[in-house]
């Protein structure tokens, strides 16, 4: 009898003895587990196991502990990336014994690992002209992607910037990242929310990360991005997005009700106490944990094939699914 569970299974085991953060290497060596341990015999009987299985982890990651359901959004994609990534293959050993099949889709999914083991490295080398000596980096959120470029630049390329770190609430990401630029020697400082504009008339950047890149080439992100980025574009500030190619995604978003249901609004709102926040309990509350920033208003995007404009993205996701 299939199981579709084994991948979910062996996820939830990885996220518990790895380091909090490596959720997309994760997936990938879940689903590998799947293929390599498969007891399927036929070719058919493979690609439904990978595809049910695939499906099943994908649809279940909110209930991994440790993941947000921001991460799990970027996972969704990256699984359907994953499968594409192996039908495509499949499509072509038609005539080829299982386990030959079943080995050169091993093979193929270990280069996808290495590709994604690669991809900060490559995004790094997309990214790293922008980042002049002298300028102030405007960043929101807390990007694992974005931290990884700041301090590479700063402590491996000797490069001297200041950032200003919005707060991101309302799970304040902001906080745990200034921490991180202030330990490694740059300088970092907090800015709250409703300071966005002002802070962005100090600086010379804005750079986020993405959850998803859409066909549009906008992308989804934290809530507030698309703020920080209407108030660039007012300002004349450039507007960069990093992210690794694997969160490109054929959606079609045009407004904010397009998003996603699961980074849609959430019931509860986590709020600093005062004596304005002492009863919340009956307040209706809005609090979506994505937003939809449109590619007007995106400058460029660094990812681990290249440097994109907007525009560019749809061709580039013909490209992939054509691969």
């Amino acid at each position: 009898m299939l199981d579709s569970k084994k991948a979910y299974n062996h996820f939830v085991l990885l996220v518990k003895e790895r380091p909090p953060g490596d959720f997309a290497l994760t997936l990938i060596d879940s689903l590998l587990h799947v293929l390599k341990e498969t007891q399927e015999t036929t070719r058919q009987g493979l690609l439904h196991e990978m595809k049910d299985n695939t499906n099943y982890l994908t649809e279940n990651l909110i209930n991994v502990e440790g993941l947000t359901r921001k991460s799990s959004l970027a996972l969704h994609t990256l699984g359907r990336f994953f499968h594409h990534y192996i039908t495509s293959k499949l499509s072509g050993l038609s005539d080829t014994s299982l386990e030959v099949i079943r080995s050169k889709l091993v093979a193929r999914v270990e280069d996808l690992r290495e590709f994604v083991m690669s991809s900060r490295g490559k995004v790094l080398s997309s990214a790293l002209e922008f980042i002049k000596d002298g300028i102030t980096i405007f960043v929101h959120g807390n990007s694992p992607l974005v931290e990884f470029l700041l301090v590479e630049a700063a402590v491996k390329h000797n490069k001297k910037f200041s950032v200003i770190v919005s707060e991101a609430r309302p799970d304040c990401e902001g906080y745990a990242l200034t921490k991180s630029l202030l330990a490694v020697g740059i300088a970092a400082r907090l800015v709250v929310d409703a300071a966005v504009a002002y802070a962005l008339e100090e600086a010379d950047i804005v750079l986020v990360g993405a959850e998803t890149v859409v066909e549009t080439g906008g992308i989804i992100n934290g809530i507030g991005t698309y703020t920080c980025a209407l108030c660039a574009k007012m300002l004349k500030k450039p507007f960069y997005v990093v992210c690794e190619s694997f969160k490109f995604a054929r959606m079609y978003p045009l407004t904010q009700k397009d998003l996603p249901e699961i980074v849609k609004d959430r019931k509860t709102l986590p709020l600093f106490r005062s004596r304005e926040t002492d009863d919340v309990t009956n307040l209706p509350v809005l609090s979506p944990l994505c937003d939809y920033t449109p590619p007007d208003l995106v400058t460029l995007l660094f990812t681990d094939m290249g440097i994109f404009t907007p525009s560019a993205v749809s061709d580039e996701l013909i490209q992939i699914s054509n691969a």
